[in-house]
């Protein structure tokens, strides 16, 4: 299936910016973080807020990219529950 499946379109168009920008780097400086920020779905197309590994490199003369996404849902939630108690502490 296409990753265009996966993702919102705002968030496939910001992975092909950064592919795009990752094409321009040199060797050794093709992988970045993207720490926050993705819109995601799962198989059966529900969402989930992602983080990702871009990683983009070279294999018998062609261009490949590798993409981790990582579900961060449970950690935004244990975010705004810290938030939430510290704030009922001030």
């Amino acid at each position: 299936r296409p990753l265009a499946d996966f993702l919102s379109s705002e968030s496939a168009g910001k992975l092909a910016y950064l592919a795009r920008e990752l094409a321009g780097r040199g060797e050794g400086r093709q992988s970045l973080w993207i720490a926050d920020g993705l819109d995601a779905r799962r198989d059966d197309g529900t969402p989930f807020s992602a983080e990702a590994t871009l990683s983009r490199f070279t294999a018998a003369g062609h261009p490949f990219f590798t993409l981790i996404l990582r579900n961060i849902d449970d950690r935004l939630a244990a975010v705004a529950r810290q938030r939430h108690h510290v704030s009922a502490f001030l």
